[in-house]
């Protein structure tokens, strides 16, 4: 598992000022894929950009600082300058034409526009014009129910015989892929409120009745640029709710690495208590995934590996808070 230093863990200055430009953007990359969300990782990409002024320095900065959570801020003019340039110009300063949707969609978040770039850009203007509406109604179903089972897909839930318990509460939520031949309905239940899943997910879609799909990572509906995998096998009309930036930002700086979708449910779920002060009860089933003492991660598939990017040692011992309250 990879290490995952404070988020205040702060580079050697004067080292990194002496790097060549390659080992350096190299440095960077390398520190955001491995999920280590730190300040470091945020410096690394700041002075990239500070040092050779490219643009694709630029919106390296600006992706780097939106997978922290971070709006664009001070960057909002300068990639407004950039996000008017023609495509052929852009093309030229070595963007390719997913970056170039990249720079255009940073823009329209910060300007609170549902106008999205890329091959399915239609849907996603949709459905971002949407949310205010679905938030609402995801809202109303939360204040409406006293409690709330959260399912994760830990093999913990086997062979504990929970799953009426599990049903019994007036909001389930569970996650991607989460029953198969080695589940059984006794143990994980079958009833469901919410389906979260990640971006990349290409695993069955479950019957889903009306309960809204919720899709992990920070408001992805702007940073997206394709779900054809999952929405596809959704029905035709389906509700897609994204997780508000400030949620994700706060769990980044709790964990210093991007928090898995559980981690980012329940984060989510203690703000809408804590902010719309509504009072329904959480209890967690099928959490504690401990990379130290368990050799198998997945209920639903054996073979499933966890992601490295993830703090699972930070994010074990906050379960554990939340979950025993």
């Amino acid at each position: 598992m990879a290490e995952h230093p404070d988020f205040s863990a702060r580079p050697n200055y004067s080292a990194l000022r002496s790097l060549s430009a390659t080992t350096l953007r190299q440095q960077a990359a390398a520190e955001l894929k491995a999920g280590r969300l730190n300040c470091t990782t945020l410096w690394l990409h700041r002075l990239c950009w500070q040092r050779f002024h490219h643009s694709k320095d630029l919106l390296n900065y600006a992706l780097c600082r939106r997978q922290f959570g971070y709006p664009l801020g001070a960057l909002r003019k300068r990639m407004e300058r950039l996000a008017r340039q023609p495509n052929w110009w852009l093309y030229a300063k070595g963007l390719r034409r997913h970056q170039v949707n990249q720079v255009r969609n940073l823009v329209n978040e910060s300007q609170l526009g549902c106008r999205t770039n890329g091959p399915h850009a239609a849907s996603f203007s949709q459905w971002l014009a949407q949310q205010p509406s679905w938030q609402q109604q995801w809202l109303d179903k939360l204040n409406a129910a006293t409690t709330v089972h959260v399912v994760g897909n830990s093999p913990h839930i086997l062979g504990q015989g929970l799953g009426a318990s599990i049903d019994a509460a007036d909001v389930v939520i569970r996650f991607n892929h989460f029953k198969s031949e080695h589940t059984a309905t006794s143990d994980i239940g079958s009833k469901i409120s919410a389906w979260v899943v990640a971006p990349g997910y290409q695993g069955p879609s479950p019957e889903l009745s009306g309960a809204p799909v919720i899709l992990a990572g920070p408001a992805m509906l702007y940073m997206q640029q394709s779900l054809a995998h999952i929405s596809d096998h959704l029905p035709a009309q389906f509700t897609l709710l994204h997780v508000p930036l400030e949620v994700w930002r706060t769990q980044v700086r709790r964990f210093a690495a991007p928090p898995s979708a559980g981690a980012l449910l329940l984060g989510w779920l203690l703000h809408i208590q804590r902010h719309q002060q509504v009072k329904f009860s959480i209890k967690g089933f099928g959490f504690g995934y401990d990379a130290t003492t368990q050799s198998r991660y997945h209920s639903a598939k054996p073979q499933h590996r966890p992601v490295e990017r993830h703090n699972w040692a930070a994010e074990h011992i906050w379960m554990k808070s939340i979950l025993s309250e």
